[in-house]
């Protein structure tokens, strides 16, 4: 459980720096240096809001000055093509970093979650077996072998909107986290939930290190909450 722990300080710590940054003086992700502890693995986890070879470059440099292994990633809006330029870039900067982004449609969606990960890491994407291709690119399963054993890394990205539409979505996206959790406590595979659930939540609804950015709980937040309380 040490490892956990330590990955949790390291996320928090990029949590709040991305909660403490909401305002005019925002400095360039690329120049931020974080407070993190040596010798362990390192995870981030960032909303890109249509990823770009500029905005790769800038989550690069973040990368190698905070020493960050793995990279999730939200709201990528990439289309085959643009995957093409994004591997080919990464491979032009030389960088020892590796690409693994979901991509059922030829076209780009408003979702697609990534992962950007250093090429020493044994790690395997694993594949979702669901019909609906706008559920597909919300989520992403990274397993990951650490020091003999394996951790399950799984990357959410919710729906923002409070429409009966995205309602739906949020629904079966909860609905599919749970089996992977349940699925991955019967196999006794530590996991990891990171990524972005759109959750905002009142001061009274306040846990663990989940910020507040309204007065009200949106439903995404109360999701969250029920999640915190059953795992």
């Amino acid at each position: 459980m040490q490892s956990l722990s330590i990955t949790r300080a390291a996320v928090f710590r990029y949590d709040q720096l991305a909660f403490n940054l909401i305002g005019n003086n925002i400095p360039p992700l690329s120049e931020t240096k974080l407070s993190i502890p040596e010798k362990t693995l390192h995870i981030a986890s960032v909303n890109v809001s249509s990823l770009s070879t500029v905005k790769l470059d800038t989550l690069i440099d973040f990368m190698e000055l905070n020493q960050v292994d793995i990279l999730l990633m939200q709201e990528c809006r990439t289309t085959p093509q643009q995957i093409h330029v994004i591997r080919n870039h990464i491979a032009r900067r030389k960088v020892n970093l590796k690409f693994k982004c979901t991509l059922v449609e030829k076209k780009a969606s408003a979702s697609g979650v990534a992962c950007l990960y250093k090429k020493n890491l044994y790690l395997i994407e694993i594949p979702i077996q669901i019909a609906d291709p706008e559920l597909k690119q919300r989520i992403q399963i990274l397993d990951i072998q650490i020091d003999q054993g394996w951790w399950r890394i799984i990357n959410v990205y919710f729906p923002a909107n409070e429409e009966q539409e995205s309602t739906l979505a949020r629904e079966a996206l909860q609905s599919l986290l749970t089996d992977i959790i349940e699925a991955s406590k019967r196999t006794n595979t530590n996991y990891i939930v990171m990524g972005d659930f759109n959750a905002c939540l009142s001061e009274k609804g306040r846990v663990a290190t989940i910020y507040i950015r309204r007065t009200q709980n949106s439903k995404n937040g109360l999701s969250v909450i029920s999640y915190t309380n059953a795992y």
